[in-house]
């Protein structure tokens, strides 16, 4: 038994079965889901909560096959719990979440802070803070077009600068 919006998160951490006990009582008090939130009607919204629900999880087990799960639950943000449920998988159970986390998605797309630690952009900081520069290799920095101009006021920019002013003087020692 489970409020809808929990769905999302409760498969992200592996949970598969559901029954519809939850939304059936919800129904009978004329309480409708929709993506933007519950909402009363003077009608029994049975049908449609159970539309919602399977069509929720039809973009689930989509985006399992697709690999974008991670992208799928941080977008479905209705519920309170459901984020703090993600924020502690994250934070306390990151290792197992490391482990069985794709290393290869087809795509990152960062859709709210909780995407900060999510365990593919964890990896990649990780990778990134203990890189070494090859011996004899020159290092090229791009970085990506900046609100402020010039460059060089960019808060964004200064601070890759310093971090890579850091990582020449850790590898030229």
């Amino acid at each position: 038994m489970s409020d809808p919006y929990l769905i999302p998160v409760l498969v992200y951490m592996g949970i598969n079965i559901f029954d519809d006990i939850y939304i059936r009582v919800e129904s009978l008090d004329g309480i409708k889901y929709s993506m933007t939130g519950k909402s009363r009607v003077d009608y029994d919204p049975l049908k449609d909560n159970i539309v919602f629900v399977k069509s929720m999880l039809e973009s689930l087990f989509d985006s399992i096959r697709d690999g974008t799960l991670r992208e799928v639950v941080e977008k479905i943000q209705i519920s309170s719990l459901a984020l703090e449920l993600l924020r502690i998988m994250d934070e306390k159970y990151y290792k197992n979440m490391e482990n069985i986390f794709p290393t290869i998605t087809p795509y990152i797309k960062a859709n709210s802070i909780e995407s900060l630690t999510r365990p593919d952009i964890v990896r990649y900081r990780n990778n990134i803070e203990n890189y070494e520069k090859p011996a004899g290799r020159n290092i090229a920095l791009i970085l990506p077009c900046s609100a402020k101009k010039p460059y060089s006021l960019s808060k964004t920019h200064q601070k890759s600068y310093r971090k890579y002013q850091n990582l020449e003087n850790i590898c030229t020692n």
